[in-house]
């Protein structure tokens, strides 16, 4: 079973739908992971606190300002990893610039590029890093995840992406984009973007799926690679 098809399989499953509107059940329990085995001896512990905002991620300081973005789905967020594991966090130390985390879980392509919308509009972002999630995701309430437009081919989740891809990036220069991992690479996708997802996934957190310290790490080295340090203290 591809991870689509589990994801979509999970999704379906009627116990998840009765569940819809709590924050945090996903992958990341024993009886949905990708291996209990894996749950169980995962070493570190997952707790989940959301500031005043909603989003996994320490208060937003008042002056919003100067700051990093970084937009996503539960990849972003950190789902089965402790907050420190996230690319966010880890980017945040490194560059020893505030880096705000607004990673949704099962986030949609279209909702991730209204995000980004009003980031740029109502404010003054310093650099916005969106890891853009799977093709598919396609819903307009990323609150209810029984959305998802199922019915759409995958050329039309592909056209959908690009209009979102396109949407933001063409007002604004300094963005970062990131693929989730798995996401297929297709020509189009490589020859009309500079798209990458070029980092190895090392390992995975604590529901076997979404990847965690090690990972997390190379890709902040991508990132700073794509954004030519950029995003380093002078």
């Amino acid at each position: 079973m591809s991870k689509r098809e589990y994801l979509l399989d999970y999704l379906n499953n009627p116990a998840f739908k009765n569940k819809i509107g709590l924050f945090h059940d996903a992958l990341d329990t024993l009886e949905y992971c990708m291996s209990k085995h894996h749950f169980k001896n995962y070493p570190y512990d997952v707790t989940y606190y959301h500031n005043s905002r909603g989003f996994r991620d320490e208060e937003w300081p008042k002056d919003l300002t100067n700051l990093v973005w970084c937009l996503g789905d539960s990849f972003t967020h950190g789902m089965s990893v402790p907050l420190e594991f996230t690319w966010p966090y880890i980017l945040q130390k490194r560059i020893n610039t505030r880096c705000l985390n607004l990673g949704i879980d099962a986030n949609s392509n279209d909702f991730i590029a209204k995000m980004a919308m009003q980031i740029i509009e109502n404010h003054n972002p310093k650099h916005i890093v969106i890891m853009w999630s799977f093709f598919h995701r396609r819903h307009r309430d990323p609150w209810n995840f029984i959305y998802f437009d199922q019915t759409a081919s995958d050329e039309d989740d592909l056209n959908n992406f690009f209009y979102n891809f396109n949407k933001v990036n063409s007002i604004y220069p300094n963005i970062t984009n990131l693929l989730v991992p798995g996401q297929p690479l297709s020509t189009k996708l490589a020859k009309e973007f500079r798209i990458f997802a070029n980092y190895p996934v090392l390992d995975f957190g604590r529901d076997g799926f979404h990847f965690s310290k090690k990972t997390a790490n190379k890709l902040v080295d991508v990132i700073l690679r794509e954004s030519n340090n950029s995003l380093l203290p002078a």
